[in-house]
C-alpha cells in the first residue's frame, strides 16, 4: 500500500465514529479528487485489512452496507461480487451482513449475467450461510435464463446426496417449478416421486395445453434431416429431444407417426410425464389412426394427469367418433375396472375430461351424462353418483338430491352431500328430529 492509501486508512479510521454516510462521502469524494475508481479501491481496502482486525473489519461493513444500495442504483454488479469475493475469505461474522446485502443488491438489479454468481454462491453452500443460499435461489428462480435455471438443477442434483436442510431443497423445488423451464421439469422428475410430479405439474406453467408451440414449415429436405436425427437418437435410446419431437408432429410424415410410436411405446411409469405429454401432443397432430391404440392406453393409466393428456391428443384428431374412447375411460374410473392411483384428486382430472369430450362431440357427451341419470336406481347408483357431481354439469344436481335418500349408509349420505356442497356450493337441508321423542 503506497502513501496516498496508508494517509486515506488512517483519515478514515480518524473518521471511525462518524455515521457510515460521512464515511463513505468522505471516501468518494477523496478518489474523486484522486481522479480514482473508488469501487475499485474499497476492495483494495478490505484485501488489505490484516487478519484478526476486528475493528477495520466493523468498519469495512458500515462503509459496504451503505454503499451497496447506492452501487445498485447504478447497476454496478462488478463492484458487488468484487465486495463479496473480498469478504468471503473472512471468518469475521461481520462479513455476513455484508456478504447478504450483496446477493439482495444482485436479486434487486436483476441482470441474467450474474446467475453465474449466483450459483456459485449457492453450490458452496455451508451451514452458516443459510440465509444468504436462500436468497442466493431465490435471485435465480426470478432471473430464469437458462443459465439460472441450470445453476438450481446442478444444486439439487449436488445436494441429492448430501446432508442438506429439506427446507433448502424445498426452495430450490419450488424455485424450478415457477420457472416454466423444461430443463427444470426434467430436474424435478429426477428428484420427486411420480406422485410428487402430479402435484408439480398441475400448476406447472408450460404443462398446461394452452401454451401454445412454435409453427414450423418445412421443405421436404429439412423434413428428411429431421428423420434421419430421429432416427439417430431412436437407435441410441429411444429417446428423443424434445423439440425435435413438436417438429417431427408439424411435418405430416408417416416416418414421424412410426418414430413417435416407438417412443411413446417405450415410455414407463418412471418416464417424465411431460416427455409423454410432448409425444402425445405430436401424435395428436399427426392423427394417424395407427397412434390411437397407444395413445388409448394412456387413457387407462393409473394417474390422472396422464389419462387428461391422452384425451387432449385424441381431441386434436378432430374425430367425433373418439369420444367414445373417452367416456368409457370415464365409465371404468368410477366401476373399478380401471386402476387409478387413490392418492390423487381425480375428480378433478374427471372434470377436465368431460370438458374435452363436450368440445369432441357435445352431443354425445350429454346423451351420456342423461343416460347415467336414468341409470341411477341401479345397484351402481353410488358410483354413478359419484361420476355424476365430479362430471360438473349442473343438470345433474337435482337428480343427485332426490338420489341420497335411496342410501340406507348414513356414511354414503353424508359423503354425497359434502360433494354437493364442495363442488356445487349446495347444502341440504337435515329434517329436524323431535328429541322428546
Amino acid at each position: 500500500m503506497g502513501k496516498e492509501e496508508e494517509k486515506l486508512r488512517f483519515e478514515l479510521e480518524s473518521l471511525y465514529n462518524q455515521s457510515p454516510r460521512r464515511i463513505l462521502e468522505y471516501y468518494e469524494d477523496y478518489f474523486r479528487r484522486q481522479k480514482l475508481d473508488w469501487t475499485q479501491n474499497i476492495i483494495e481496502l478490505v484485501q488489505s485489512v490484516p487478519q484478526g482486525d476486528e475493528k477495520i473489519n466493523r468498519f469495512f461493513k458500515k462503509i459496504t452496507l451503505d454503499a451497496i444500495p447506492k452501487l445498485t442504483e447504478r447497476t454496478d454488479s462488478a463492484f458487488l461480487t468484487n465486495v463479496f469475493y473480498a469478504v468471503d475469505a473472512g471468518d469475521s461474522d461481520e462479513h455476513f451482513g455484508v456478504k447478504s446485502a450483496v446477493v439482495k443488491a444482485l436479486d434487486k438489479i436483476g441482470d441474467p449475467r450474474n446467475a453465474e454468481f449466483l450459483g456459485w454462491i449457492l453450490l458452496g453452500y455451508v451451514e452458516d450461510d443459510k440465509q444468504i443460499t436462500f436468497q442466493a435461489i431465490q435471485a435465480l428462480g426470478r432471473i430464469k435464463t437458462h443459465e439460472a435455471i441450470n445453476a438450481l438443477v446442478k444444486a439439487l442434483e449436488k445436494f441429492n446426496n448430501m446432508n442438506i436442510p429439506k427446507e433448502i431443497t424445498a426452495e430450490i423445488i419450488k424455485a424450478l417449478e415457477d420457472s416454466g423451464d423444461r430443463l427444470a421439469l426434467d430436474a424435478l422428475h429426477q428428484h420427486c416421486s411420480l406422485s410428487e410430479m402430479n402435484d408439480i405439474l398441475s400448476n406447472f406453467e408450460m404443462i398446461k395445453w394452452s401454451v401454445q408451440s412454435q409453427s414450423w414449415d418445412f421443405t421436404s429436405e429439412e423434413i428428411e434431416e429431421l428423420i434421419v436425427e430421429a432416427q439417430e437418437y431412436i437407435n441410441e435410446d429411444l429417446y428423443v429431444d424434445y423439440k425435435l419431437i413438436e417438429k417431427l408432429g408439424e411435418t405430416s410424415d408417416e416416418r414421424a407417426v412410426d418414430i413417435l410410436n416407438d417412443c411413446l411405446q417405450a415410455c414407463s411409469e418412471d418416464s417424465n410425464p411431460f416427455y409423454i405429454e410432448v409425444i402425445l401432443k405430436a401424435l395428436g397432430k399427426l392423427a394417424h389412426e395407427s397412434s390411437i391404440p397407444f395413445i388409448t392406453e394412456y387413457l387407462h393409466n393409473g394417474f390422472g394427469l396422464l389419462r387428461v393428456m391422452a384425451a387432449e391428443s385424441l381431441m386434436l384428431y378432430k374425430e367425433n367418433s373418439l369420444v367414445k374412447l373417452i367416456l368409457e375411460t370415464l365409465e371404468g374410473v368410477y366401476d373399478g375396472s380401471i386402476e387409478v392411483n387413490f392418492e390423487e384428486p381425480y375428480s378433478s382430472h374427471t372434470k377436465e375430461m368431460f370438458e374435452i369430450a363436450k368440445r369432441i362431440d357435445p352431443i354425445e357427451t350429454e346423451k351420456f351424462i342423461d343416460n347415467n341419470i336414468e341409470n341411477l336406481g341401479s345397484d351402481s347408483s353410488f358410483q354413478i353418483v359419484n361420476l355424476l357431481l365430479d362430471s360438473g354439469f349442473n343438470k345433474v344436481v337435482k337428480p343427485v338430491q332426490k338420489a341420497i335418500e335411496k342410501y340406507p349408509q348414513d356414511w354414503e349420505r353424508d359423503y354425497i352431500e359434502q360433494k354437493l356442497l364442495e363442488l356445487y356450493n349446495i347444502s341440504i337441508e337435515k329434517p329436524e328430529t323431535n328429541e322428546d321423542g
